[in-house]
């Protein structure tokens, strides 16, 4: 169906679906990584100061009439990852922001949870994979070399979104190739809220989105990646939506979080 064809009626929405923003702490990283050319060397200053900031990292619990469901389970706590990565995005969390605490927060347990759909397997977005190895895991299937490059990560109950799905009524998985080539976005449409989109990476922060788009540092396919803010564009437009990005901090403070909702 193409974005033109698209409408949500007020039935579509779903009358008893909440949507809590589960706050796992936050990164630092160079601005650089996150809007390319953020910090430029110029002819009078060749070896200008990098300008280093703070990203949120955290997840989104969708609790629907008909299941619970996480998309994308933030940072561990213990960082089991390539030394590069330790050094690149340091990660800071109070104990309250260790996911299981979050979950606490919003009223549940890792077991309550039957379903997790992963925007992609970088770190900070597939951390916590251990809390959940009874769940049925959905993500697109260009993401298997990071799985498979990756001797700490493990899922069991694989299951391949490659591309836009209504997964239930209200909840739509949209794919947004670019930062990596398996990025899955969420479309939620909520009865009081109306229609919210996460971007993932796909757009880490309104300076990304633009207008007009502008790349992070860290991106698999520019066209690709191009074309993905392109669609979000035409979607939000269709939907009337409130675009979430995957890393700004600046909305990120102005949003609700757990154990707030959005219904």
């Amino acid at each position: 169906m193409s974005i033109e064809q698209k409408n949500v009626s007020q039935d579509a929405a779903q009358e008893d679906m909440r949507v809590h923003i589960l706050d796992n702490g936050r990164l630092e990283c160079d601005a650089n990584l996150v809007v390319a050319g953020t910090v430029v060397g110029t002819k009078e200053d060749k070896t200008p100061t990098i300008k280093w900031i703070k990203i949120p990292t955290y997840a989104v619990l969708i609790d629907h009439p008909e299941k619970k469901i996480l998309y994308d389970l933030g940072t561990h706590p213990d960082r089991i990852y390539p030394e590069v990565l330790l050094s690149l995005f340091p990660y800071h969390f109070e104990e309250d922001q260790r996911f299981e605490n979050q979950l606490a927060l919003a009223g549940f347990e890792p077991k309550d949870i039957s379903t997790v759909i992963l925007s992609h397997l970088h770190f900070d977005h597939c951390g916590n994979l251990d809390l959940f190895k009874h769940a049925d895991f959905y993500f697109h299937p260009s993401e298997l070399p990071e799985l498979e490059a990756n001797p700490h990560i493990s899922i069991e109950n694989k299951h391949f979104i490659d591309q836009d799905t209504e997964i239930l009524p209200g909840l739509e998985v949209i794919t947004l190739p670019g930062h990596t080539a398996g990025v899955l976005g969420l479309i939620v449409h909520l009865k009081e809220e109306g229609t919210l989109i996460f971007t993932a990476d796909a757009s880490y922060c309104q300076a990304n989105y633009g207008p007009p788009a502008r790349p992070s540092g860290n991106v698999y396919d520019t066209l690709s990646y191009y074309k993905s803010i392109e669609k979000l564009h035409g979607l939000e437009k269709a939907y009337g939506a409130k675009i979430i990005y995957g890393h700004d901090m600046d909305l990120f403070q102005t949003l609700k979080k757990t154990p707030e909702y959005y219904t």
